[in-house]
């Protein structure tokens, strides 16, 4: 009976695919017009609500015809009919739903039928939407709102110009809608955006602008967003400004009395002939050892231009005369010194963590239970935040800003989790991946050195100074063999953490989280989703609850299942969505937009292989990418392939 409720499943689905009426009508009685079509990834999903988010018009006349069913029904993200439909930018489907479907519902994050349309690009939906009064500022439960989630330049317009949509409103982190822009890529909609008037200098939680996201993703942008930060900050009042300064002074002054005793020496009693040795000592730890490379001091300068005001915020006498010059200090005027200690300062006030959560964090990775982990015995060393030293960003995301920076006198990579207040959740989350980091010892792993639980949480590692492969297939000129090298370096890495026990799965492979050095060998990033897998019932599950992670482009058609499947298959796909990047020099699924590309993965569509790949690749890459996970291949067999292709005989040169 099982098989067969299955096979009809599997018939009134496809009868609704394709609209076919005389199908579904043939195999869908009254008891099946309320059932879920538990199959191909669609979970939780009604023959109403299939046929709302397809454009099934035909098959949606007869179902709203029917007595048995409940339009009300929701999908497992709790969307309704009315919300599945407008996916389908069908605007004659879109009013009949909602005859019966209310405009105001939201589903379980708090979308309304606004964002789906912002986030699909269904103008005449959201004109609809409008009339009827649906608020176009609404909030999420992430505090977005549909201009937030808009992905094309006429979304965005209609937006403010006709919904009247805050083009300042921002999110619980603070991101814009331009900062959205800019992280996606969006250049069209970042430029609308600016010739409307956002605010350029908005800043999000981390203190990151916009203009930071585009000199990290999107530096043809960099100087457009500049001038418009220039051109806001030149209408601002001389004075408000000045006050403004004066409150930052003042709050940053009560978190570090040190350099408040520091500044005000300078201020008062400092000639421009003086150095440091005239200074407190104290000053000195706060601003870390002297350094002596003259190189690197420039370049300590250059990336501190884009903080041009903050020789005016640190005016304590405000008599416009600039600080005495300090040749030992970095050779640079002392308040580019200052500077650094400001930005330190700042991360340390925005990310100051309760005591209650500094012990809990202290207590468990301490411990020595067996069923915890003990840093001293891996040689992870407990660090104080003031041994640390901040230099240039170097990246940043929803979670944290990673920083190259100082400890003692070693180069390394500083990662400070993004939070004002870390809760439990957050810090069990900040444990989970320093166990996972202190349980992956090998050479194709960021190397742990050391955390810090003092303020603010950061995790200190070894640096790799090549980029990220992302930006190595953007502006590096790698040759077929340099990408082999790198696809095996990178398959021997996954490989080693699969072969532990229990497994562990990274679940966010990308080309952003492989770290390449001077000699393109790899270093894999950003262990902060891995997870152990055990077994249960001979099949592999992910010790979690929240296993749909990840980046959208990069996942698995099985992590939309309605019980999300993660297993060691989950990375062999995201291997090879990277392959097939390295090799096209494109994302996969490329020309897409995120919500078409979530659709093919929610109905499991056949993975698009790029008609330009090299046919050896294309084959491997079909191999990773098969939809049934448990056809692809395993790691130890790619291994191989990519060692047939390199022409290597003794596997132990690579």
């Amino acid at each position: 009976m099982a098989n067969e409720n299955y096979h009809i499943k599997t018939i009134i689905q496809r009868a609704i695919e394709q609209d076919d009426l005389v199908t579904f009508k043939r195999y869908c009685n009254k008891n099946m017009l309320n059932s879920h079509l538990e199959i191909f990834g669609y979970s939780l999903t009604t023959p109403v609500l299939l046929a709302s988010r397809l454009g099934s018009e035909d098959i949606l006349d007869y179902i709203f015809y029917s007595d048995a069913v409940n339009v009300q029904d929701l999908d497992n993200y709790g969307q309704n009919a009315l919300m599945n439909s407008v996916h389908s930018r069908n605007m004659q489907m879109f009013r009949q739903v909602s005859l019966y479907v209310s405009f105001k519902e939201k589903d379980y994050e708090g979308n309304t039928c606004v964002h789906v349309a912002a986030s699909v690009g269904a103008i005449e939906i959201l004109r609809i939407c409008i009339e009827e009064f649906v608020m176009t500022d609404s909030q999420n439960i992430y505090g977005q709102t549909a201009l937030h989630m808009a992905e094309t330049p006429e979304v965005i317009e209609y937006l403010i110009v006709q919904g009247g949509s805050d083009v300042n409103a921002q999110d619980h982190n603070g991101w814009s809608s331009l900062h959205y822009c800019v992280y996606k890529g969006l250049v069209d909609c970042a430029r609308v955006l600016i010739q409307i008037g956002v605010d350029a200098r908005l800043e999000d939680k981390t203190g990151a602008t916009a203009l930071d996201f585009a000199i990290e993703n999107l530096p043809e942008l960099v100087e457009e967003i500049r001038i418009e930060v220039e051109k806001v900050g030149n209408k601002k009042n001389h004075s408000e400004s000045r006050k403004k300064n004066q409150e930052l002074i003042e709050e940053e002054l009560k978190n570090q009395q040190r350099l408040k005793e520091s500044i005000k020496e300078i201020s008062v009693g400092i000639k421009r002939s003086k150095t440091l040795e005239n200074f407190n000592i104290n000053y000195e730890k706060q601003v870390g050892k002297i350094v002596k490379n003259k190189e690197e001091d420039k370049v300590i300068e250059k990336n501190q231009n884009d903080m041009d005001q903050d020789a005016e915020i640190l005016e304590v006498n405000s008599e416009g005369d600039e600080f005495p010059m300090v040749d030992s200090l970095m050779g640079t005027p002392l308040r580019h010194s200052a500077k650094i200690m400001r930005k330190s300062s700042s991360d340390s006030i925005k990310s100051q963590i309760t005591p209650k959560i500094q012990t809990m964090i202290s207590e468990i990775i301490l411990k020595t239970p067996s069923d915890t982990i003990s840093l001293l015995d891996f040689g992870v060393e407990m660090m104080k935040y003031e041994e640390l030293r901040f230099r240039e960003l170097l990246g940043h995301g929803a979670y944290g800003k990673v920083y190259r920076g100082y400890f003692r006198d070693s180069e390394v990579a500083i990662k400070v989790i993004n939070t004002d207040k870390v809760d439990d959740r957050l810090a069990k989350e900040f444990i989970k991946e320093i166990e996972c980091m202190v349980k992956i010892r090998h050479s194709r792993f960021l190397l742990l050195l050391g955390i810090c639980i003092e303020g603010p949480l950061c995790i200190v590692t070894e640096l790799s100074k090549g980029g990220n492969l992302a930006a190595a297939i953007d502006k590096r000129n790698l040759s077929k063999e340099d990408k082999l090298k790198i696809a095996l370096q990178l398959a021997e890495g996954i490989s080693y953490i699969h072969s532990k026990t229990p497994p562990i799965v990274h679940r966010d492979i990308k080309p952003q989280n492989i770290l390449l050095d001077e000699y393109n060998q790899v270093k894999i990033a950003d262990l902060g989703l891995s997870r152990a897998i055990e077994k249960v019932s001979n099949t592999e599950k992910i010790n979690s609850t929240r296993v749909c992670a990840g980046t959208i482009r990069y996942m698995a058609p099985e992590l939309y299942y309605e019980i999300p499947m993660c297993s060691r298959a989950t990375d062999v796909w995201a291997y090879g969505c990277v392959l097939l990047h390295m090799f096209t020099g494109q994302p996969p699924w490329n020309g897409l937009e995120l919500i078409a590309v979530q659709r093919r993965l929610i109905l499991n569509e056949e993975f698009i292989i790029n008609e330009n790949l090299d046919p050896d690749i294309e084959i491997l890459v079909k191999k990773c990418c098969t939809r049934d996970p448990d056809e692809r291949i395993s790691f130890k067999d790619i291994r191989k392939i990519i060692l047939d292709l390199l022409g290597v005989q003794n596997s132990q040169q690579y």
